[in-house]
């Protein structure tokens, strides 16, 4: 026995009886089998596990108990323990409004959507709907089931209960106060006709005009939503939405909203740094030509996955020295700049662009804006999840301690649906 080994099994001996674990010098020799196979531990294993760690490639488990001992020693980690790491509290200032393009390739890509809210198992509709019955038809009306039924289930759960509770949205409607009655309401319908309601009230005021609400609704949507969205707008209003919109935006906006719903978009994850460059380079050839019709400028921000335009908006600043912020505000009327603006921000980074909503929202809240019911219900089963922790990012608070504490049982019921 070589001498390497040898002390390799002096040193097992000692850690063996450190740990309390019998072996006869018989049952060592037994029991060790040649190395040959061990490849080296993780590099987060202490230097005592590191021995322990190989001759678990070394042990006859079924040799008697001693080795079960060893194996549980193992198995059970003796890792180094993370030192915890004081996490910097950023100053928030500019860097509320200040989205980074500059990121490489490698951090580009945006999040996988982290939703709240997902299918319970075991559901029973049939029961939810009784219980339901119960809590909105006692002498005192039962809230927190109410709030424990409607905000734990999905869209299509919700719709499963509303078959055996015809008068669900009545009930609702009649016998709850009004932000929590608004909030059951829209949870009582399906998913996407209170987004097609959502948008029929901005058609509604068209004196009005909001730009921002529209590219919300509209610009922050999969392609199967859209689809969606569509259907259910001509079955309540018997409308189309790129109608509506002929009639209501200034013309870049209409074409680039009508072209968002005609045009579908690549949702891969996967980023093309060569696609990039060269969108980038068709974007400032745009520019340079001051053409506010843009077929290159409409074509790469319609048609390019999330991901794909961050990479390429970091392209362009690499290329260029500038922002696309400032770029859209050089090139463009200020009478399209804002949209555009937004519509930048909206599919450059989704969760920042609501979280910002959301805070906008909440500083301004009142009990008959709609901005924290609808946004946190439209998100609440895609991408909620992303939309807290870059809230968090951006103002150092937790998005549920944010929402306004004089709304009772409203306020209840959305972090019900933010915490999921």
């Amino acid at each position: 026995m070589d001498a390497a080994r040898r002390l390799a099994l002096l040193a097992l001996a000692l850690l063996l009886q450190f740990f309390n674990v019998s072996f006869t010098s018989g049952d060592l020799v037994e029991t060790i089998r040649p190395l040959k196979t061990w490849k080296g531990p993780p590099s987060n294993y202490s230097w005592s596990a590191h021995l322990l760690h190989q001759t678990k490639y070394a042990v006859d488990s079924s040799s008697d108990s001693s080795s079960e001992k060893l194996w549980n020693l193992v198995d059970n980690g003796h890792k180094k323990k993370q030192n915890p790491r004081s996490v910097k509290k950023e100053k928030i200032g500019s860097r509320v409004n200040n989205y980074d393009f500059t990121q490489n390739s490698k951090r580009t890509s945006l999040p996988l959507d982290q939703p709240t809210l997902r299918p319970i198992r075991n559901f029973n509709a049939r029961e939810d709907a009784e219980k339901l019955r119960i809590a909105l038809r006692t002498k005192h009306i039962d809230e927190a089931e109410i709030i424990n039924i409607m905000t734990r289930r999905t869209d299509d759960q919700r719709q499963e209960i509303v078959k055996y509770y015809p008068d669900l949205k009545a009930d609702l409607s009649w016998k709850l106060s009004f932000g929590f009655r608004e909030l059951m309401k829209a949870l009582a319908s399906p998913l996407h006709e209170f987004h097609a309601e959502q948008l029929h009230e901005v058609f509604r005021n068209a004196s009005k005009l909001n730009d921002e609400l529209l590219i919300e609704l509209l610009c922050t949507l999969n392609n199967n939503h859209i689809i969606k969205l569509q259907q259910a707008y001509r079955s309540l209003y018997g409308k189309d939405i790129k109608d509506e919109l002929r009639g209501f935006s200034s013309n870049l906006l209409a074409n680039l909203l009508i072209s968002y719903i005609e045009v579908k978009r690549n949702e891969k994850s996967e980023i093309n740094s060569s696609l990039a460059k060269h969108d980038a380079q068709k974007l400032q050839k745009a520019g340079t030509l001051r053409i506010e019709e843009s077929a290159p400028f409409r074509k790469i921000l319609l048609t390019r996955s999330y991901p794909q335009l961050k990479q390429t908006f970091s392209e362009y600043k690499n290329i260029t020295g500038t922002n696309i912020r400032d770029a859209i505000r050089r090139d463009f009327s200020e009478s399209v700049q804002k949209g555009l603006l937004n519509i930048v921000k909206a599919v450059s980074n989704r969760p920042q662009y609501f979280a910002e909503i959301l805070n906008a929202g909440i500083r301004n809240f009142s009990k008959r804006d709609a901005t924290l019911i609808r946004v946190i219900l439209l998100r609440s089963e895609s991408d909620m999840g992303d939309i807290k922790t870059s809230y968090f990012k951006l103002y150092n608070l937790d998005l549920s301690a944010s929402i306004p504490t004089n709304t009772g049982s409203l306020k209840k019921a959305l972090i019900s649906l933010i915490s999921g």
